[in-house]
């Protein structure tokens, strides 16, 4: 069976990048390889900041595109925390999914991350 060992996220600028997924998102550092790539720290799969010559604004959720999910504990609070620190929010309350609730922003390069809060 085949192994996802990397995922890789392409940004126009990469520093905005590091500081939207370290600051907002709480990602630190794992490794910095030059200009072009940042390897944030993650439990499992790696994930790879990579620098790009232009930014995306897929039609999310209604064009074909990949998003990252990560779990959260309350959505509420985190869209008001995300909100205060001026990150761009898809959605302006939490909205439902068949297991829970999510939000979703986008980072600085237009790449949509979902925030998942699941129930049950």
């Amino acid at each position: 069976m085949p192994t996802i060992n990397a995922l890789s996220l392409y940004v126009p600028d990469l520093a905005a990048a590091v500081k939207f997924y370290r600051d907002a998102l709480g990602f630190a550092v794992e490794a910095d390889y030059g200009p072009e790539l940042t390897k944030l720290a993650h439990d499992g799969v790696a994930l790879m900041l990579c620098q790009c010559a232009s930014a995306t604004r897929p039609a999310y959720p209604t064009a074909a595109q990949t998003v990252i999910g990560i779990g959260i504990e309350n959505a509420a609070s985190e869209l008001a925390r995300l909100r205060k620190l001026g990150v761009e929010l898809v959605f302006d309350a939490p909205q439902p999914f068949p297991v829970g609730v999510f939000i979703a922003v986008r980072d600085p390069g237009g790449n949509v991350i979902e925030l998942l809060q699941f129930q049950g």
